[in-house]
């Protein structure tokens, strides 16, 4: 009597292999739901920053320009007058040029890190000001020209002044940040600091995660960066020390996308 050979379903039809591709398509789908949560969430503080922003430069520049006009009399317009209502007006198209800097429509692909530096103040400004931070740049190369999608770097460092904004406690005094913008060989490095409370080490590693929070926060802003990063083939990292800034993200990406 012939045996019976054991029925093995076809690849297709077989319960094991379907199993896996319907956990893989699962991953994937759950993999992208969080990139669009992060690109949804890094969007709407981006378009919530240059939004103040520009309020408050313009309001500044139309307040100003009000009060001169205000006091005119066309009998007797003075110089200093006409010189005021020149310079809010200039002021106004500045804040304009930043605007348009700042937008999405005005993407970029070449810039260097005095123009990176001065947009990260810019957009952040409003809250410095509101939460009495002390906020201090250091470029140490003015003229090296950086081939990388601006808006994405923006964002990154966007999130790293959230992310260091939201430390602080209600109760922090002398509250401080500092961005340090460099080059090392063929890479840009940039370290965000502060000197709001230490990261605790035993979650250190989970902060990268997303909808992991220390502050209350989305738990968007560093997933988000590390996204970014890798997408750049660049990386970030903490350093918690016991200096006065005690922590620091430090940001490394290639000078050229195509490093």
């Amino acid at each position: 009597m012939t045996k019976k050979r054991k029925y093995i379903p076809p690849k297709i039809y077989n319960p094991t292999v379907l199993v896996g591709k319907y956990e893989k398509i699962k991953k994937d789908l759950e993999k992208k739901s969080q990139v669009w949560e992060m690109e949804k969430a890094g969007i709407k503080n981006h378009f919530s920053k240059i939004t103040n922003f520009t309020s408050h430069d313009l309001k500044n520049a139309i307040q100003n320009m009000d009060a001169t006009i205000s006091t005119l009399d066309i009998n007797s317009v003075t110089h200093e007058q006409i010189d005021s209502i020149k310079n809010c007006l200039n002021a106004m198209r500045l804040s304009l040029d930043d605007f348009y800097n700042l937008s999405f429509d005005g993407r970029k692909i070449k810039f260097t890190l005095p123009e990176l530096s001065k947009l990260v103040e810019l957009l952040n400004k409003a809250s410095f000001n509101d939460l009495k931070i002390t906020f201090k740049n250091i470029v140490k190369d003015s003229t090296k020209v950086i081939n990388q999608p601006f808006h994405n770097i923006l964002q990154i460092m966007n999130n790293l002044m959230i992310n260091s904004i939201t430390a602080f406690n209600k109760e922090s005094e002398n509250k401080k940040i500092l961005i340090q913008y460099g080059f090392e060989t063929d890479y840009v490095i940039i370290t965000a600091s502060d000197n709001a409370q230490k990261i605790p080490e035993e979650v250190r590693e989970k902060i990268f995660e997303i909808y992991y929070s220390t502050t209350g926060g989305s738990g968007i802003g560093l997933a988000h960066a590390t996204h970014l990063l890798e997408n750049l083939n660049g990386s970030i990292k903490l350093n918690v020390s016991d200096e006065e800034y005690c922590t620091n993200f430090i940001i490394k990406f290639p000078i050229n996308c195509n490093d």
